[in-house]
């Protein structure tokens, strides 16, 4: 938890959201690892429609482990949930690197 990680993914689904206010773009991302399991949901603030392509391989640095949040109506806001599934949180520190003519890494899949 907190740490910062690096993934390599084969995007399988990329969509431009925004938030509620338009305020502000990101993309949803879904991809697969390079032992086939399926990461799902990723958010990736800060990025717009054209910056990843579905299809495309991708190191993906700077994400940080974290618990799933989800809506508390008590609280009136989102809340970690503590005894949930982890997963992967955009920060600052986010970049992504376009990796996908590196034959290398292309045999990996």
């Amino acid at each position: 938890m907190g740490d910062y990680v690096a993934l390599l993914l084969k995007m399988v689904s990329v969509e431009t959201k925004e938030t509620q206010t338009k305020a502000e773009p990101y993309l949803q991302v879904s991809g697969v690892d390079m032992d086939g399991a399926l990461v799902n949901y990723l958010q990736l603030w800060r990025f717009e429609d054209g910056d990843i392509k579905a299809g495309c391989k991708y190191l993906i640095r700077g994400l940080r482990v974290s618990f799933e949040q989800y809506w508390d109506d008590q609280q009136g806001q989102y809340v970690s949930n503590a005894q949930g599934p982890k997963t992967f949180e955009c920060s600052y520190r986010t970049a992504v690197e376009d990796v996908t003519q590196v034959g290398m890494i292309g045999n990996l899949f």
